[in-house]
């Protein structure tokens, strides 16, 4: 029986592992922490599911839709669109097509009306959905040359709506509200969001992971098992321990791998520095009576203050929240930013801003800083970064950063290097 080591317990590396169990591999998965799901994680505090930082699990995902069993996550949808905060009010922009039959009317009337953009750039909005809807996948993503800015600005889309309505809602999905990722990865999740709802699992993000890693046998896992080197034809952990396989899987994050590599002198070898990877932080208050009833998504239209996004995701999934209360998730984006009691207290004053003194009252839960959230997706960045999954005869990579910084980014490369592996073992026994 041919054997796998897999370097990271994310996504990427345990469907990676479903996926080489599944063809009659002996497979070990290492993980450096005290669970699996790599940036995926989850907590129980105080009646509240808190995930590390503001996620939601997309139903547009083609391949994550084909690999999970969505029906066992008793998934809660958020409702489409987004409400601006700007000039001390609120503004409703959505597709009233896709909103409940009894509300279309109204959202139809708050977005025409909504002074984030022109007439013209609300029938544009229609127009961009309808033509990325269209287009093929593969094709997409491989136009990584323009940023996003340029992209909707070749569209037609005026300044107005760019800066309060796409650079919060680009900046909070890719945690860079510069909109200086690829307009093909752009338009890539503009799409995934058309065809689908935001949505949270009953038991948290860390439900997915979960349910992956159910399909292996316990043994498979090792956590608290940390690599501090990969060599051609094994691993060697931090206690100095050797480990060796037919072939060694890295599924860590990219400045990990990065590192990984490095520490062989080979033609593994990484020379050039990674671009810097986006960062968030997320903070979580408990709210006795939320100034808003629902859980659409409210974006920071005048780009002041340090809050990206916000939204009470409880009223999305109920199982949230403890009855009586409501979850406010609050994020903000970048590196260069309050942390501690400071970042607590900028977010604090800037709610208190937009919802009044009530807010100042609001019970602080936990925040996350998350320094390595999502990789950069920037042309440069794509352009420079070889993603090649095989790296020598006997290692391999996958993530996100491989693909798309996505969880169907992360499911595809997991899915695409155990089909290499195996289609090399075959190619060796022939």
């Amino acid at each position: 029986m041919p054997s796998a080591i897999i370097i990271g317990a994310g996504l990427s590396g345990l469907t990676a592992a479903r996926k080489l169990h599944r063809s009659n591999w002996s497979v070990r998965l290492l993980e450096t922490r005290d669970r699996i799901g790599g940036r995926i994680q989850t907590d129980a505090v105080d009646g509240f599911t808190l995930d590390h930082g503001f996620q939601v699990y997309l139903t547009g995902y083609k391949m994550a839709g084909q690999e999970l069993d969505l029906p066992s996550l008793k998934l809660g949808v958020f409702p489409a669109g987004a409400l601006i905060q700007t000039n001390g009010k609120r503004y409703r922009v959505c597709d009233p097509l896709r909103s409940p039959w009894y509300l279309a009317p109204k959202h139809a009337i708050e977005t025409m009306l909504a002074p984030v953009g022109s007439f013209a750039d609300k029938w544009n909005i229609a127009k961009f959905r309808q033509r990325v809807c269209s287009a093929d996948e593969v094709q997409m993503l491989g136009v990584q040359q323009a940023t996003a800015r340029a992209r909707l600005e070749q569209m037609g889309f005026s300044n107005r709506i760019i800066e309060k309505f796409f650079r919060p809602f680009f900046g909070g999905i890719f945690l860079d509200n510069s909109l200086s990722v690829s307009a093909g990865l752009m338009e890539f999740v503009f799409r995934t969001f058309s065809q689908g709802f935001a949505a949270l699992p009953g038991n948290g993000m860390q439900a997915i992971p979960d349910q992956i890693a159910s399909s292996l046998p316990s043994e498979t896992i090792q956590l608290n098992t940390t690599v501090a080197s990969v060599e051609e034809d094994r691993v060697v952990l931090s206690t100095g321990e050797p480990r060796t396989a037919d072939c060694i899987i890295i599924a860590t994050e990219e400045p990990t791998a990065r590192r990984l590599l490095n520490s062989n002198t080979g033609s593994m070898k990484q020379q050039a520095a990674p671009a810097p990877c986006a960062s968030t932080s997320c903070l979580y208050f408990s709210v006795e009576n939320p100034p808003i009833r629902e859980a659409t998504l409210v974006l920071n239209g005048d780009g002041e203050g340090i809050i990206n996004n916000l939204c009470f995701p409880s009223f999305a999934q109920p199982t949230y929240a403890p009855v009586g209360r409501a979850l406010l998730s609050v994020s903000t984006i970048g590196h260069i930013e309050p942390t501690g009691e400071a970042l607590l207290n900028s977010v604090i004053n800037q709610l208190a801003d937009w919802f009044g003194p009530s807010a100042r009252s609001w019970q602080h839960l936990r925040t996350y800083r998350v320094p390595v959230a999502l990789p950069n997706q920037s042309p440069e960045s794509l352009a420079t970064r070889s993603v090649h999954s095989r790296l020598s005869e006997r290692v391999y990579r996958c993530g996100d950063y491989c693909e798309s910084g996505s969880i169907e980014g992360a499911i595809q490369s997991g899915l695409k290097v155990a089909d290499l592996v195996i289609r090399q073992r075959e190619l060796v026994n022939l």
